[in-house]
């Protein structure tokens, strides 16, 4: 079993899920250092969408670990911070 980050994990389940362009993904093999260029603010971006999501998808898993009453209790809570995170995304 190879360890890995949990933004590479997250980045692996994000492109299993919607397939985005290679732009979009924060290889360690591409650099964009220019601040002007595109792809430096986009990798920009989505650094700064995984900052955000990767507690979140750790707290989901942490949820799934708690018995149901917890969980619905954690997962109201954490609906919120999704939410909240969608809206965020969608001003990208």
């Amino acid at each position: 079993m190879s360890k890995e980050t949990c933004d590479d994990f997250l980045m692996g389940c994000m492109t299993e899920i919607c397939h985005p362009p290679a732009e979009y993904r924060l290889d360690k093999s591409t650099t964009a250092h220019h601040p002007k260029s595109q792809q430096f603010k986009v990798k920009q971006l989505m650094q700064s969408f995984l900052d955000k999501a990767t507690p979140m998808f750790i707290d989901l898993f942490r949820i799934k670990c708690c018995n149901k009453s917890r969980q619905r209790r954690n997962l109201a809570k954490l609906v919120q911070e999704w939410e909240g995170l969608q809206l965020e995304v969608w001003d990208f």
